[in-house]
């Protein structure tokens, strides 16, 4: 269901109660602000909630080098994480589990969209794990989510097109003359 209303109608609010109806669900937010809003409220209905954590100097020992695993799209749990020798210590990961065993669980829009399974349970060893949430609510537009974007370093463009061209891609990437001029500029910059 799309529930559309205005601001301040009782969206959060009704949804938290039909999270009382069924027996696992997932609520999807921007933040880890509004997530820890969210949970609050959700408990304060009664629902106990759990949100997944957020990746921080506090919850994570080695958070500099599980940021820049994260930011090349990397999954930290199977890189990082694995025979890291602060696992039995680490915030992140206990608050982690605790996230993926609660009834109810919030994200933000990011971890769903690098996970694109927390509404299916867990795959392990190459089978899924869990039966799928019962209820999803996605709090917000989630762009991101639904159409995510590419980022593509500029040296690498010319393979993009060349691959582009040969799986009939082409015209959706195909450069004017003023984007190839602004390309060629900003290449002979970054060249210098």
């Amino acid at each position: 269901h799309l529930d559309r209303s205005p601001t301040g109608s009782g969206k959060t609010f009704n949804a938290t109660e039909a999270c009382k109806d069924v027996g696992t669900s997932l609520t999807v937010l921007p933040t880890h602000a509004n997530c820890q809003e969210r949970v609050a409220e959700m408990r304060g209905q009664g629902v106990e909630a759990v949100a997944y954590p957020e990746l921080t100097k506090e919850t994570c020992q080695r958070h500099d080098e599980a940021a820049e695993v994260q930011r090349l799209g990397l999954a930290i749990g199977q890189t990082i994480c694995q025979g890291c020798q602060f696992a039995k210590v680490c915030q992140y990961q206990q608050q982690l589990k605790a996230a993926e065993k609660a009834r109810h669980r919030v994200a933000t829009h990011e971890r769903l969209r690098t996970s694109g399974t927390l509404a299916y349970g867990k795959k392990q060893k190459g089978e899924r794990k869990g039966s799928p949430v019962d209820l999803v609510v996605i709090d917000e537009m989630p762009v991101d989510v639904l159409a995510p974007m590419l980022v593509v370093p500029i040296e690498a463009l010319e393979g993009v097109r060349t691959l582009a061209r040969l799986t009939g891609y082409a015209p959706y990437i195909e450069r004017d003359d003023a984007q190839q001029r602004f390309a060629d500029s900003l290449t002979a910059v970054l060249d210098q």
